[in-house]
């Protein structure tokens, strides 16, 4: 009945042995509280006198002789020693009951390698199983503690067993043995676990994991430990607890506080504690600081080209300071600005026309919370160029400019008319490229630009304003009727009757037989200086008699050349028949309108 019991129990006794807490080697100053204990041993293979006197009372590590040995007949061997009533009850109901026992292997014949543990028993009924332990070639000190619990003993420990049971774990008849030297029984005196509180890990701003640490059981295993927290510094109000329950020895443990259990940028005070039979212990109390939250979703004020004004929400919680990152977008690396106290800043120097991805996060002194939701921002263009000038005509030019760090998506122009101007009027928006050509100006007219790069965010500044004038037209003239025609000479006649703005350099005729004036014997009159309207003339001489001549005023100055209309004119004819004149020395030949002189001097 005996071995059928302990074999149910076997696989429950490791378990209560861990609930109920092992104890290792125990020192022989312990005082056995049960001198008195006379029992009957059950076992065949005792030495002679089989009363439990005859095992040695006191485990001092001494080498007292073999005793008892459960011998190698079958596989487990049991040794009962059943104790009568003590001197005296436990002097405290949740003390440790300590028995120890010194045993070994026998180290001759046999196999296998047994173990002995020992088993408490109350009246017959098993009310813990001890935990085996494997025996070695020598004797040594093996332990196992109880919590001493009444139930259907006597309050004074009465009708209390001990089996010391031996399993030789090996086959057949030639299994090695266990051999028992001395036992003792003994009361420990229990207390409280010692606890201390480590330091929070792990720390977000919604979540922190809390340690601690059981460095001593007190003599029986803590049935619950967790902690206390509270944003209170000394636990006293707004404490949350948090319990484990079960059967715990010494070693670390800890609770994971998440989500909305913590407020981002809050400190926090806990402290870790564990409670056994006898009573709670705390450790001290310590405290974390969790990261700030995230902040909100950065937005955008004032943009120029080279600034821009972020700003954000605080995060729940506050924070001590924020971190801003911001890069071009899609690029790196990022500029990174910190220690900002308030929820709004100015990024500087940005380039013109340039999307940047901006995100925001606060930091403590436990360090930084999580960045916040990215968002973009395009800068203005900057500053185009200051305008210059080409192709300049009477009614048009071309204006260009150096386009602006960063670039534009388009540009827009706009004139004023006067050296000095200010009242600019827009003439062109959605320029693509660097330059605008202008047209339908008037001559000799100054006219002032200046430029601005347009993207989706809005207009950039104003390039410098420079001027330019327009040319001049060339000038207008009209061909007038030749007068004082004769067979030989003529005067040829014309106006400017506009200047074209600007007054002509040189004036004259083009004149000659050919009626479109291109044939060989055209001829020119050229007269220079600066010339503004009114007539001109220039005479001919050495003309043919009878012969048609064509000709044309002209005038150019810097607009071009303008000409006249082709007319015509014809010489006469003379009235008197040629003569052949002798002439004589000293006599004088004067010919005045067509009538010859002569005198004598």
């Amino acid at each position: 009945m005996r071995m059928k019991l302990l074999k149910r129990y076997v696989a429950l006794s490791i378990f209560l042995a861990s609930m109920l807490g092992l104890a290792t080697l125990i020192q022989a100053a312990n005082v056995d509280v049960r001198p008195d204990a006379t029992a009957s041993v059950t076992a065949s293979s005792c030495t002679t006198g089989t009363a439990h006197t005859s095992l040695d009372e006191d485990v001092d590590g001494a080498a007292d002789g073999v005793q008892c040995t459960a011998t190698a007949n079958s596989s487990n061997h049991d040794i009962r020693l059943q104790f009568a009533t003590p001197a005296s009850a436990p002097s405290n109901a949740t003390n440790a009951q300590v028995f120890a026992f010194r045993a070994k292997r026998n180290a001759t014949g046999g196999n296998g390698n047994p173990t002995a543990a020992a088993d408490y028993y109350c009246n017959g009924s098993l009310v813990a199983a001890g935990s085996a332990q494997v025996l070695t070639d020598t004797y040594d000190i093996y332990t196992q503690t109880f919590t001493f619990n009444t139930g259907s003993c006597a309050s004074d420990g009465s009708d209390v067993e001990v089996l010391l049971n031996c399993t030789t774990n090996g086959g057949g008849a030639n299994q090695r043995s266990c051999s028992y030297e001395s036992v003792e029984w003994r009361e420990e005196t229990q207390t409280a676990p010692t606890v201390t509180s480590n330091a929070a890990t792990s720390i977000t701003a919604t979540a922190a994991t809390a340690n601690g640490n059981i460095t001593a059981t007190g003599g029986a295993n803590a049935t619950a430990r967790g902690f206390a927290t509270s944003t209170v510094s000394n636990l006293t109000s707004s404490v949350s607890t948090t319990t484990f329950t079960g059967s715990f020895g010494t070693g670390a443990f800890s609770a994971t506080y998440s989500n909305t259990n913590l407020t981002g940028n809050t400190t926090y005070y806990f402290r870790a504690y564990a409670t056994n039979p006898v009573g709670t212990s705390y450790g001290n109390i310590l405290n974390f600081l969790t990261l700030p939250d995230t902040p909100g979703t950065p937005t955008f004020g004032t943009v120029t080209a080279t600034t821009t004004v972020v700003s954000w929400t605080a995060p729940t919680g506050g924070t001590a300071t924020y971190k801003l990152q911001y890069c071009v977008n899609g690029s790196t690396p990022c500029t990174l600005s910190t220690g900002l106290a308030v929820t709004s800043t100015t990024t500087n120097p940005l380039v013109g026309n340039t999307t940047y991805s901006y995100a925001v996060r606060g930091t403590n002194t436990t360090g930084d919370g999580v960045f916040s939701a990215s968002s973009t921002q395009l800068t203005l263009p900057d500053v185009p160029g200051t305008p210059t000038f080409s192709n300049i005509t009477a009614s048009a030019m071309r204006v260009s400019w150096a386009a602006p760090t960063g670039g534009a998506s388009t540009y827009k122009v706009e004139r004023c008319t006067g050296s000095g101007c200010s009242n600019f009027v827009e003439i062109a928006s959605g320029v693509a490229t660097a330059f605008y050509d202008d047209s339908g100006l008037d001559a000799v007219t100054t006219y002032r630009y200046r430029i601005r790069g347009t993207n989706a965010t809005g207009d950039g500044l104003y390039s410098t304003p420079a001027e330019q004038a327009t040319g001049a037209n060339a000038p207008s003239v009209t061909t007038n009727a030749a007068t004082g025609v004769s067979d030989t000479i003529a005067t040829l006649n014309g106006n400017i009757s506009d200047t074209g703005g600007a007054n002509a350099t040189d004036r004259g005729f083009a004149w000659g037989t050919d009626p479109l004036l291109s044939g060989g014997d055209t001829a020119t009159t050229t007269e220079s200086g600066s010339f503004g309207t009114g007539t001109f003339s220039t005479g001919l001489s050495s003309l043919t008699q009878s012969t048609t001549y064509y000709f044309r005023a002209y005038a150019t100055n810097s607009g071009g050349t303008g000409f006249g209309s082709i007319t015509s004119f014809t010489t006469t004819t003379s009235s008197f028949p040629p003569r052949r004149i002798r002439l004589f020395e000293g006599v004088k030949v004067k010919i005045i309108n067509s009538r010859i002189f002569v005198n004598q001097e």
